[in-house]
């Protein structure tokens, strides 16, 4: 036999033995998992955003049932029970219910703000950013002129005075009627 140097190469073809396709096989999966990830996220995302703006709709629309019909029917009974009670037809006790009915009406309007304000940054959140504001309605403007501004009911507040415009005291009580009651 005859002595001799010689070559050989060897090269291993992933393509061709089963390691390579097992992992191949499980970088496939991984690309898969990720992307099904990927997709549960944005669905739930989108979920979270769709029950935000649910919410920050409902809340508008209790803020506008409470600001444009609740509270102006309960203004306008402080008016007619102020008007009864000066001409003796209600008593004290009678105003200061319905005026406190009008006050009641004046806090669930500013709770249902903060809920509304509340909702707003719930939106904001789950869009990942602070969304644009949309200018008030002319019902809700603000008006600060002249010191005066309004609350979120719109109703004006004097700064200078520090009396509100509306029956914040009661009327004098009537005449006719203090003098039916002395004997």
């Amino acid at each position: 036999m005859r002595t001799g140097i010689g070559v050989s190469a060897a090269m291993s073809l992933p393509w061709l033995s089963g390691l390579g396709r097992a992992r191949v096989d499980k970088a496939r999966a991984e690309r898969a998992e990720v992307r099904a990830r990927a997709s549960a996220t944005a669905q739930d995302a989108q979920v979270e955003l769709a029950m935000a703006l649910a919410r920050l709709r409902s809340q508008e629309a209790q803020l506008a049932e409470v600001r444009e019909r609740s509270l102006p029917a309960a203004r306008r009974s402080v008016e007619a029970a102020t008007s009864a009670y000066s001409t003796g037809a209600v008593s004290l006790l009678e105003w200061l219910d319905v005026t406190r009915m009008e006050l009641e009406l004046e806090l669930e309007l500013l709770a249902l703000a903060g809920q509304q304000a509340r909702a707003l940054a719930a939106l904001d959140r789950a869009a990942g950013q602070r969304l644009p504001r949309v200018p008030l309605p002319p019902g809700g403007a603000v008006d600060t002129s002249a010191g005066a501004s309004a609350d979120v009911s719109g109703h004006r507040t004097e700064h200078r005075t520090g009396h509100r415009t509306s029956a914040a005291s009661p009327p004098a009580a009537p005449m006719a009627r203090r003098e039916e009651e002395k004997p």
